[in-house]
Parts: structure tokens; sequence; C-alpha cells
């Protein structure tokens, strides 16, 4: 009876509960539903506990639990909230001992409802059986154990008797009623959704702005939208049924033909098809409108086709829109064709994709038609500077644009433009290079006119920088100039030569310093003849620049460049005139671009002016040069006629101190001491002969017998007594010329420069050091000889003596030519052995310079005259004699003064000659007249009273044809000769003389021919 009691409650409360389904449709809203939804479930509790199976007084079982739970899991806390508060007052007011006892059964079954819920919202899934199941036993072992706390006596009568029914009845009807209002819900809401569907799927095809048409499988239209009915004139409760074709009734606009029904295709092909162009739609009024339209059909889900659904369009605006934007794009394309400014799209590479013809004749083409044929490289064939274009390229990448962008290209007929870019990314996608678009406007002229502008400022400033620069001479001026045209030009390499039109001739002003680290020709050239040079002596040859910007290149004016020479690629050569005359080059090499028209114009004009500061400056120099000069020539000749005024007396004086010191040294022969003290004496003797000789050179009245000499080879004789004289310390280098030509010369003269200038070196050279003598030929033009007075133009033979000794102040170096000037310590120096080479140079016709700085050595140079007559003599070597030769044959000795005469008389007698004494011409031409035997030899004085020697000579060779005759004086050479040198063919020897001087001389001269006597001519 129980069981069926039971069966009954909960039947009734889960037909109460299926209305709750209703509630969704007819109640719609969340909080409204739920609420209705727990008042019915609410008041399904009340009922079945007012109707319920009574166990015991005040003891009583329904089916609470079970709504509690499935309100719960079903409709969520608000709606099992209300049905639990209606469940526990209805409970609270009946009482009795089961009061306890029903109400956790109450809360347990509404939370462990809410329990399920959440988790089944997790899974997402309508519960299943199993769940309801699960649910169904968890609420209900719950209330049988809830019974527990029930008295004893109605445990024991009662426990099994609802225990059992409780744990199998209510979870079958927990999962009936759950798997019902499941059920009813998920029917109720499907309706729901479909009826959503069906209307969003109508107002979607409605809303739809192109026509549509639905039709059957036999192509009778069944939906129309809007639009279809306005396009084809028919409303869609008129066409329904109807045939599509009848409906959507369409021709082609060129022909006027019918066009067959899309929906006709469709069905027969099965496949999606749309109309050509230029159809017609014809609307039931008889309106035509261009359309475009598709057709595709409409499948089941097993894939049979159901039906068609056809889109059309109204292409009466499109048609409209296209031939305005072709008609705006042909304007376009004929703006751009005809537009004044560049326009183009290249690719990042740098390939033109598009460009105009304003474009084309920018870059040197005909047309744009041309530029595409062609595919040039715009960075390769065009720019300049190429990294220009990867600057270009950076900046669109950084930016996405440039604005006014400025480069130079060289356009295909090799022009140089200056263009202005202003152009944009067009990015084609991640994974691909972006084009470049944009415009280029030539700018040439403005940036001509800039760079004009920039280029006169630079000038001005150069010009400044070098008029204003401090310089001591103009060598410095050039310098300077060729070191600000070298920055301005951007070149490596320059130089700046000299040149004379009359000699035709270049002579080096400057190198610049990377030529002067570079170069490594060996004894490069300073002086060049027009005839020689190559392609860089045409800008003399041709009176213009001469440009080369490619110098590898053959070409037929070049005639090559020496070894080491520096190599070159890029070249230019500018003329410098001066009233119509080619006064120097100026040459620049090497630029990192090409030189062009610009650089020469740049070049002369600032030549131009700096070469006016340099006649200016030269003015100035030869002015102060040649005053100096002046006064230093006057000093040098008052020193020298002082010099020479004492020369005769003194010379005169040594000859008999060192004749009678000689003598008594041979007559004390034995005595050893008395030989000592005069051997001291004639030592002194001869050092004040070599001081006074000194003299004389310096004075250019010495006496010398020169000959036509071979430089080089006289100086190599003489290396090793310069070794001697200079010291294992001091590394002699010998550097003889090639081709030299012959000098004539005292080959005694050049013993006595070498060892003067030897000497100098090894004072001036602390410890180790060098010593460099050098030959060379050499040119003196006009320029240098106007400043340097005393020089003459003409060919020379150039001796470079050079040391890296201490040097000495350019103020000390004025006076080193002087006589008895010395920087040396007292003691250490006469100051007579530069003072002599520069007297032997200028006795000989030719010049001498010293370069000198401190601690940068002294460079000495000493120019001696070419000498080009055929009719040579030869080099004359000294002999070495360590024993006088004697002789047996007659002398006689004439001289005014009688010490002299004496002196002379007993070094003859002691060589064994017969000797006749005369003092004075007079009474040698009477001795001569009265003498009955032979007399070999004449030897006279040159200067003396009444008749010279000369004069004499010609007396005694009228009495005796055969005489030879030997000249001797302490005079100056000017006096006994014309410019201090004795005529060719005379025989002299130079007071004071030595013992062995004269017994050589005398044996020599009695040696020779009688065609080579020394007979005047």
């Amino acid at each position: 009876m129980i069981f069926l009691e039971i069966i009954n409650n909960l039947a009734l409360l889960a037909l109460i509960a299926i209305f709750s389904g209703y509630f969704d449709v007819q109640c719609p809203g969340e909080r409204r539903v739920a609420c209705l939804h727990g008042l019915l479930f609410g008041f399904a509790c009340v009922v079945g506990m007012t109707c319920p199976v009574r166990v015991a007084p005040g003891l009583f079982y329904d089916g609470r639990s079970v709504m509690l739970s499935i309100c719960g899991l079903f409709f969520g806390p608000l709606a099992v909230a209300v049905a639990a508060a209606m469940a526990l007052v209805c409970r609270i007011a009946q009482g009795g001992i089961g009061m306890i006892q029903g109400i956790p059964v109450i809360v347990s079954a509404a939370l462990l409802g809410l329990a399920f819920r959440h988790r089944e919202k997790a899974n997402r899934h309508a519960p299943s059986a199993k769940r309801l199941l699960s649910l169904g036993i968890t609420v209900h072992v719950l209330m049988v154990l809830f019974m527990l706390p029930l008295p004893a006596y109605v445990i024991k009568d009662n426990f099994w008797k609802i225990a059992l029914p409780v744990l199998t009845v209510y979870p079958l009807v927990t999962i009936l009623v759950g798997k019902v209002l499941s059920d009813h819900l998920s029917r109720t809401r499907l309706f729901c959704q479909v009826q959503e569907n069906e209307e969003r799927f109508r107002t979607s095809i409605y809303s739809i702005g192109d026509g549509l048409i639905i039709t059957d499988i036999n192509g009778n239209l069944s939906h129309m939208n809007p639009m279809a009915e306005k396009l084809t004139g028919w409303s869609e409760a008129e066409a329904k049924g109807r045939p599509c074709s009848e409906i959507f009734n369409i021709i082609n606009e060129s022909t006027r033909k019918r066009v067959e029904s899309p929906v006709k295709r469709v069905l027969q092909e099965g496949v999606v098809v749309g109309l050509a162009n230029h159809t017609l739609l014809i609307a039931r009024d008889g309106t035509e409108r261009p359309v475009a339209d598709s057709g595709a059909p409409i499948r089941h889900s097993c894939g049979n086709i159901t039906g068609v659904v056809l889109v059309f369009r109204d292409q009466t605006e499109a048609r409209e829109y296209a031939q305005r934007l072709e008609y705006n794009e042909s304007k376009l394309r004929q703006l751009v064709k005809n537009a004044p400014i560049g326009i183009f799209t290249t690719t990042y590479d740098g390939y033109f994709s598009e460009i105009n013809d304003t474009m084309a004749h920018i870059l040197g083409y005909g047309d744009a038609r041309q530029v595409l044929a062609d595919n040039p490289n715009i960075a390769k064939h065009f720019y300049v500077v190429p990294e220009l274009r990867k600057e270009l390229l950076e900046k669109l990448t950084e930016e996405g644009q440039v604005k006014t962008f400025e480069s130079e290209l060289k356009t295909l007929d090799q022009r140089r433009i200056w263009l202005s870019w202003n152009a944009r990314a067009i990015y084609q996608g991640e994974d691909k290079p972006f084009l470049i678009e944009g415009f280029a406007v030539d700018v040439t002229e403005r940036k001509q006119r800039e760079m004009e502008a920039q280029r006169s400022a630079n000038r001005m400033g150069v010009l400044l920088r070098i008029i204003s620069k401090p310089v001591n001479n103009v060598q410095e001026l050039l310098d300077y100039a060729l070191d600000e045209i070298l920055q301005m030009t951007k070149s490596k390499i320059g130089y700046i030569y000299h040149y004379d039109e009359h000699r035709r001739q270049f002579t080096l002003n400057s190198w610049s310093k990377d030529v002067m680290r570079e170069c490594s020709v060996v004894q490069p050239k300073t002086v060049y003849n027009l005839d020689k040079t190559g392609i860089w002596g045409e800008v003399v040859r041709q009176r213009k620049p001469i440009l080369v910007n490619d110098f590898a290149a053959f070409n037929p004016l070049k005639k090559g460049t020496p070894a080491g020479h520096v190599q070159m690629n890029k070249f230019l050569a500018v003329p410098i005139f001066q009233d119509e005359q080619i006064v120097g080059t100026v040459g620049v090499a090497n630029k990192d671009g090409d030189y062009d028209a610009e650089d020469v114009i740049q070049i002369q004009i600032l030549i131009g002016s700096v070469w006016k500061e340099v006649a200016r400056k030269k003015a100035e120099d030869a002015h102060t040069l040649l005053s100096g000069q002046l006064m230093q020539s006057q000093k040098m000749e008052a020193v020298g006629r002082l010099a020479g005024g004492i020369a005769h007396d003194f010379n005169n004086i040594l000859q008999a101190m060192l004749g009678y010191s000689e003598l008594l040294k041979d007559n004390f022969a034995s005595d050893k001491e008395a030989t000592e003290i005069l051997g001291e004496v004639i030592s002194e003797g001869r050092r004040a002969a070599d001081l006074t000789n000194q003299l004389l050179a310096f004075a250019r009245k010495q006496a010398i017998n020169p000959r036509v000499v071979n430089i080089n080879e006289a100086i190599t004789n003489l290396l090793k007594m310069l070794q001697r004289l200079i010291g294992e310390d001091i590394d002699l280098r010998w550097k003889p010329g090639e081709n030299i030509c012959l000098v004539k010369i005292d080959l005694s003269q050049i013993d006595q420069i070498m060892a003067n200038l030897a000497v100098n070196a090894r004072d001036a050279i602390s410890g180790v050091g060098t010593l460099t003598v050098e030959t060379d030929s050499a040119y003196l033009d006009e320029t240098y000889c106007a400043k340097n007075i005393g020089a003459v133009c003409g060919n020379y033979v150039l001796l470079t003596v050079s040391d890296n000794g201490c040097g000495m102040e350019p103020a000390l170096a004025e006076h080193i030519f002087e006589p008895f000037f010395t920087t040396k310590e007292r003691g250490k120096g006469t100051g007579l052995g530069l003072a002599t080479v520069y007297g032997i140079v200028k006795q000989n016709g030719g010049h001498i310079s010293v370069a000198t700085e401190p601690h940068k050595g002294t460079i000495f140079r000493i120019y001696l005259p070419a000498y080009f007559d055929d009719d040579t003599t030869g080099i004359q070597q000294p002999r070495m004699v360590e024993t006088p030769p004697v002789g047996t044959e007659t002398v006689m000795v004439v001289d005014d003064e009688a010490s002299m005469l004496r002196s002379v008389q007993l070094t003859l007698q002691s060589l064994g000659y017969n000797v006749l004494a005369a003092l004075g011409s007079e009474k040698a031409a009477a001795l001569s007249q009265s003498y009955a035997d032979e007399i070999h030899l004449l030897l006279t004085d040159v200067v003396m009273p009444k008749h010279s020697g000369r004069d004499l000579q010609k007396i005694i060779l009228s009495q005796r044809p055969g005489i030879k005759c030997i000249f001797m004086s302490g005079y100056t050479a000017d006096i006994i000769a014309n410019h201090g040198v004795l005529e060719e063919g005379l025989n002299f020897i130079q007071k004071p003389f030595s013992r062995t001087d004269l017994a050589v001389k005398i044996r020599e001269v009695l040696a020779q021919k009688q065609t080579q006597a020394g007979n005047l001519r």
C-alpha cells in the first residue's frame, strides 16, 4: 500500500511540473521565468505535502525532495529558492515529529539540485538518465539518513517501511520527471529556435540589396525579395508559382535577342552560372536596365537539387560610374603623360614599371616606351653617387615616404642633372619588397645657381685664406694654394709647375704631400722640356685645360710614367696665363668622382687670383733679395780687394822665409835639434801660405791652371782622401749623375772645394752621420738668376754636397762665406774654408747656394759652367813625388826682391842646377846677352819694375829662341792674367812654393817638346 500511495503522490507532482515548460514561451524574461518556475514547483511541493503518505503521527513523506532537486537542476538558484521557501513554510506549518527531519531534506534537495546544475553547465549537455539517477539516489540517501535523529520507537517500527520505497521509487521518479521535463523543454526551445531561424532567414533574404529570386525544382518562382520586385515590376504574391523566365525577362543589349534563363542552365548543369556582359532586364512595365547576375543550385542534404537561387543587380549606376572612372582615368593618363614633371613607378631594385614621357626626356630618352624597352637600372645607370640611392631606400623603409630628396644623375647622353624626388613606398605584402612611386622635378638650374653661389663663396674664402696666410716666400704661398686647390676639387694629389715659354721648359714648384709620400721614382726630375712631356704637357701645347677621367685607357698623347710614379686614375691640368703668356700649370688627380667643367672653372678663377698675389710677392721678394745680395756682394768684393792687396808682399816674405829655412835645414842636417826647429818654422810658414792662398781663392785672384775635367772621375779619385778626412763614423755616399757635361777647372781647386766641404760636414756631425756627394746637369734660367745676383743663365754641372749634421739658423747662414767667420770654438777653425770654396766657384764663373735648418743638416749646391768645346785636353792627374828631382841645366832666376832672389837661387843650386841670378829685368836682359853658354830655362817673377815677366820673356826669346820659361808670382792672379786665369800654354808656379814643387815644375817644363815651349802666342 505504501508503494502505491508514494507513486500516486509523485505522479501528481510530476504532472504539475510538466506545465513549467510553457513559461519560456508565454512569459519571456529570465528572472520572471525563474520566479514562475519557483512558484510552480513550490506549489507542487505544497500540494504533495497536503496529501502525503503518513507513516506515524506527525511523520509523513511526499515528493518535495524530487521537486526541489529537479527545480534546482533545471531552473537555477532563484527558482529553487522560491520553491524551497514555500515548502519550508508549509512544512513548518504542519509541525509534528517529522518537522525537524523534513527541513534539512528540503534544504539538502535544493542545494544538491544546484550543485548538479553547476556540474551540468560545465559539461554543456542536457542531464542524462544516469545523472538524474545519481541525483535521485544522493538526495534520498540523505533523506533516509535524516531519519536517524527520530525517536527510536519510530525508527524501529517505520525505518525499513519507509527507507526501501524512498531508495527505490523516488530515484526512479526523479529520472522520469527529469527526462519528461528535459525533453519538453528541449522541444519548446527547438521550436522557438526554428521560428527564429526562419524569421532570420526571411529577414536576411528580404534585406539583401541585390535582387533575389528563389525557384523550385521546376524553375517556378517561390520567393522574391523587395529589390527583385522593384527591378522586375512583379510583386511576390503575383509572381509566386510562375516560371522564372517569365518574371526574369532578359535580352542581349547589342543584338536585342532573348537570353537563355540562367535558372534553366543551373537546373540542367548543376553549376553556378553568370550572365554575360551587356545583358538587359526588361521589367513588367517595359523598363530596361543593365544587370549582372549569377545563379546557383540549392541542394538537399543528400545532394539533390531542390531549386535555384538567382541573384542580380542593377548595373545602371555601376555603368555610369565605370564610364566616369574610365573618363577620369583617361584624363589622368593624359595628365600624367603631358605633365611637366617626371612621374614614375619603380621596383625596389630600381627598374621602371611605369614612367611618363617627361621623366623619359629628363633621363635623356625619346619617350616612355623607349625607357621601358631599354629597362635601365636607375641606381646603376643614372646615379652619380650610387650611395644616395641606398639613402633614399633607407628613408622609404623607415618613414614610408620622402620629400624633396635631391641627388645628381648622369643622363643617357652623359649630361649631369639634379633631380628633386618626392616618392612613397607601395607595399605589396609582407614577403614582397615595396614598389616606389612618385614624381621628380629637374632642379638643375636652381642647383647650379646655388652651387655656383656656394663655389663663389668657397673660392672667396679660399682666396682670402691664401692671401692672408703668413708666408715667407712665393714657394710657401703656392704650396698652401695647392693644398687648398686639392681640398676644393676633392683631389688626392696635385702639382704646380712654373713654365718658361721662351725656353719651353717646366720647373717644379710644388708637389702635394701625398705625392711625396707615395712617389718612389729614383732621382725624380724637377725640370722638364716641353718636347719631352706626355699628355700633361698638352696643357701648354694646346693652351687649354686637359681633362682625362679614365687615365688607364689608351691615349696616343701619353708617353708613360717612370717606375715608382704615383698611380693615377683621373687627371686634370689647367694652364696659368699672365699677359697672354703661360707662366705655369696646375695639375690635380685621383678625384673620387669625375672631373668636369666646374672643376676647371674653379681652378682657373682661383689660381688666376693667386698668381696676381704671386707676381706681387715675387716682386717684393726679388727686391728684398737683390738688395741683400747687392750689399753682400759689395761686402765680399771689399774683403776680396783687401785680401788681394796684401797677397804679393806677404807671399814674397813667406817665400824668402821658407827658402832660407829649407836651406838651413839641409846645412844643419847633422844637428837634430836645429833640424826639428827649422822643420817647425817651415811647417808654420806653409800654414801661413795656405791661409794666404785661401784668401786669394776667396778674392778670386788665385792663379790657376784650368783643364777640361770630367767631374765624376775627379771626385771618384778623391773618395779615399775624403773618407780619411771625415772618419769611419760618417758614411760617405757617392751618387754620380749620368751623362754629365765636362767642366773646365783647375783640379787642385776641386780638391780644395771637396776637402773644405768634407771638413765642414765632419765638424757639423756629432757621432754617426752621412755625407752625400751627388752630380747632375742643371739649367739656371732668368727667373733664378734674377733672384741670385752673380748667377748667369746657362747650362751647368751641379755638384751637391749634403750632410745630416746640426745645420744652422738662417741668420748665421747668411755669413758663412765671409772670411774669418766661423761658428767653431776658438782655435778650431780659421773661418776661411767656405770662403775659399766661394772664391773658387766665383773664379770659375760658377754659382753656389746653401740650404740649411737647425737639426736638419746642410746642403751645398755648386753650379760649375758646363764645357761644350770639342777641343779638350783631357783630365790632368797630379803626380805624387816623394824625392825632389834634380838637374844640371842652366837656369836664369829673375826677381826684383833680393831676399826672394837669393832664396830661389840657393834652392836651385841645392838641386844641382847652374843658376844665373838677376835682380830685376834689366840686369836679366843684360846677363842673357853677355852669357856665352846655353841657358835652358828662364824662371822669372811676373810683376817687376820697368819690364814685367812677360816683357822679359819676349826680350830673351829674341836672344835665345829655344829657351823655356816658368813664371812665378806672389801677386794676385788678376794682375798677372785676365780674370785671374793665365793664358793657356804659359807655365806658372804660385808663390810661395816648396822646394819639391819647384823641382817638379822645372823637370816638367824642361821635358816639354819644343813645339810646346812656353812661347807667347
